[in-house]
């Protein structure tokens, strides 16, 4: 994914006006809802969705090689809200973290999808948990768990 000319200019100017937003959504097939939380202080409304302001932070994934890009996100719990949230699930959640400027929230200049929140820990203060996408590397080879079907097509 490539940045907008304007995000471009934003980032490589001496200094900009305009804030950076982390969008956060969390689904689950057991929620009613994503859940939907805002870096900013105000409700951000991108792409016809609503985001709330929450308190989070997010150490976007990395690239190292060798290994599935892995994300940290740490959640504030002073409302229990979200801790109640993941307990009441039987499987992980998966999180699309998106980047926005505030001038263009319809406008994703950076989106990760298709993130597992794998680990948690908590406290009185925060939620964190370890994002990670699936490891296709450990998938196995179709001709693995093939039937035999069609056996023309493999050697």
């Amino acid at each position: 994914m490539t940045l907008t000319d304007t995000a471009t200019r934003e980032l490589a100017a001496q200094d900009c006006a305009t804030p950076w937003l982390v969008l956060l959504e969390i689904s689950h097939p057991q929620l009613p809802a994503p859940l939907r939380l805002t870096s900013d202080g105000v409700v951000t409304i991108s792409n016809g969705a609503t985001y709330e302001p929450f308190p989070f932070e997010v150490t976007l994934p990395d690239d190292a090689e060798g290994r599935a890009p892995r994300a940290q996100i740490r959640i504030d719990n002073t409302s229990q809200e979200v801790v109640a949230l993941l307990r009441g699930l039987t499987t992980p959640p998966s999180l699309t973290i998106r980047i926005v400027r505030s001038t263009d929230p319809d406008v994703v200049e950076r989106e990760w999808a298709g993130l597992e929140w794998r680990a948690s820990t908590f406290d009185v203060g925060f939620v964190t948990g370890t994002l990670g996408v699936d490891e296709l590397a450990a998938e196995e080879f179709p001709y693995v768990t093939f039937d035999g079907r069609f056996r023309a097509l493999w050697p």
